[in-house]
């Protein structure tokens, strides 16, 4: 019964998407191409990044904390980022060579550079077990990297800042000290929500790919978007493919490499819609695309702070372990936080779809070069 709940509920997303496609059939099927190379390379990487896991001796040990019973190789991430950054440099080398149109943006760039950083700072957590000090300070320099001007991947701020007189006056250096500070803490935060998360056989990769798939609707559906749609759909081809391997029971852990990338990936996915601060429906969409993690994570630091422990502290009261200790086993347990995340990701769809109407309707029919070149950041 919740099989099929989650598979009708998957299934009504990919409905929607194809519904109605602003964009050319050709660049459609690029993303679809992008899906499919990054699902293969997936399939035939992680088995690689296995093997590399047991020779250097990075293995998840079974523990009271842990819910696995047996040795397990980490770095299945390196594969899922591998898999990810080919998929996106194949479409766009065939997006130059077909349509004549820049191969890569700055924006796109700093997502694949950064999400190289992000993910080797895992892959070396993985192995080294580094202070969680040092890992923090290292997932800040990378956000701040992601917002420099010459990749430029930044929430925008849409208020002014109000003085005592009650006047309100236009301070672009607040905005831009706010845009900075805004993306970086959003950046971090969602990194470590994933990484939170990543607590059972296959339930990381899921919610992460369940994202990026609304992801990609949004883009290619409500805004034409085909660079950002090229990016989400990558994303869910590497979660898919690198859930024949992890899903219950699982023969490879992503290991913080991979919770590191897809958290990261999927804050810089949300950046990448122009969602804009102090506008509270915009807010919303990807507070329910990522509500799942974003609660879960604010739960964890009160449980935490009210018992005097670090935040960083490991425990077991999440939400996978709390349905674990209902009676649910590990499949039945993450098949509903699917359901959950589904339930999120169409009401997002649902307030996206509200907040793009009038911007689709106001828009000019596009011209084939010059306005596609736009809505492609």
């Amino acid at each position: 019964m919740l099989n099929s709940l989650v598979t009708m509920m998957f299934g009504s997303m990919v409905t929607i998407l194809v519904w109605s496609l602003p964009i050319s059939s050709g660049k459609f099927s690029l993303v679809v191409i992008a899906f499919l190379v990054a699902l293969i390379a997936a399939i035939l990487l992680t088995p690689a990044a296995m093997r590399l896991a047991r020779a250097a001796g990075v293995m998840d040990q079974p523990h009271a904390r842990r819910v696995h019973t047996r040795p397990t190789p980490r770095w299945g991430g390196l594969a899922m980022y591998v898999s990810f950054a080919l998929a996106v440099l194949l479409v766009m080398l065939f997006r130059l060579l077909k349509y004549n149109e820049p191969a890569i943006n700055p924006r796109i760039a700093g997502i694949l550079v950064c999400g190289g950083l992000i993910t080797a700072l895992g892959a070396l957590d993985d192995k080294y077990s580094l202070p969680a000090k040092l890992k923090l300070l290292g997932q800040i320099a990378i956000a701040i990297l992601l917002t420099l001007p010459f990749f430029g991947v930044r929430i925008l701020v849409a208020f002014d800042i109000p003085f005592i007189s009650g006047q309100v006056y236009h301070i672009p250096l607040w905005r831009e000290a706010l845009s900075y500070l805004f993306t970086v803490v959003w950046v971090v935060a969602i990194t470590n929500t994933i990484n939170l998360i990543d607590g059972l056989d296959g339930l990381a990769a899921g919610v992460s790919g369940l994202a990026a798939l609304t992801f990609v609707v949004i883009g290619v559906a409500m805004k034409g978007a085909f660079g950002e749609a090229i990016l989400a759909a990558a994303v869910v081809g590497a979660c898919v493919g690198f859930l024949r391997y992890n899903f219950h029971p699982a023969k490879v852990f992503m290991g913080d490499a991979g919770s590191h990338f897809l958290g990261f990936t999927i804050a810089a996915l949300s950046i990448l819609q122009n969602w804009k601060v102090a506008a509270g429906i915009t807010l919303a969409i990807p507070v329910f695309i990522l509500a799942v993690p974003i609660f879960d994570t604010a739960f964890a630091i009160v449980r935490r702070l009210r018992r005097g422990q670090p935040i960083f502290s490991p425990d077991k009261g999440h939400l996978h372990h709390r349905l674990l200790n209902l009676g649910l086993n590990q499949r039945q347990v993450v098949l509903c936080i699917y359901l959950l995340t589904v339930v999120g990701c169409l009401l997002a769809l649902f307030l996206s779809h509200t907040r793009l109407k009038p911007y689709r309707q106001n828009q000019p029919a596009p011209k084939p070069a010059v306005q596609q070149q736009h809505m492609d950041r």
